[in-house]
């Protein structure tokens, strides 16, 4: 990671000694290497053996640590919806990134109910972009680490047609 960051203008040490900006080849070589680990890591652990390793893709970041390790659950302003499998409304991401760097699973999203979270000091509201407030009884269980690459993993609660 260090050739990557230094060689892309960034400053790194190693016992207090400055890296020297490598070569491009170098560079290309730590890429590569970083690429063969991640997609190992991948198929390992979640069996996306068939998925393409690009995490400079900021609308499909696939291979980026922060895509599954710190998905965007939490809203501080507003939540993004999209189809599920069955083409309801569904919860996909919200705004703000779990910080717990554990994966959460689509069958651990389903800890919110279908009229919100089971816990009452917990809010069921959430406010869409336009500004009008809706239940998470209308768009289905909290996102989780999957739901914004995959619409299976999104969970409609109902079926919702219209806003």
């Amino acid at each position: 990671m260090a050739a990557v960051h230094t060689g892309n203008g960034g400053k790194a040490s190693k016992n207090g000694t400055a890296i020297t900006t490598p070569s491009s080849e170098i560079v290309q070589e730590a890429k590569d290497a970083f690429a063969e680990v991640v997609t190992k890591h991948m198929t390992e652990k979640c069996g996306m053996s068939n998925a393409i390793y690009n995490p400079t893709d900021d609308n499909l970041p696939v291979g980026r640590c922060t895509s599954c390790h710190m998905p965007k659950l939490a809203k501080s302003g507003a939540y993004s919806t999209g189809p599920d499998f069955y083409g309801n409304q569904a919860l996909v991401e919200g705004d703000q990134g779990s910080h717990v760097f554990d994966i959460v699973w689509p069958y651990e999203s389903t800890a919110t109910t279908q009229g919100g979270p089971v816990d009452p000091k917990y809010s069921t509201i959430y406010t869409r972009p336009d500004g009008v407030a809706r239940s998470y009884k209308g768009v289905g269980y909290m996102p989780n680490s999957c739901s914004k690459c995959h619409a299976g993993a999104r969970q409609a609660s109902i079926p919702v047609t219209a806003y």
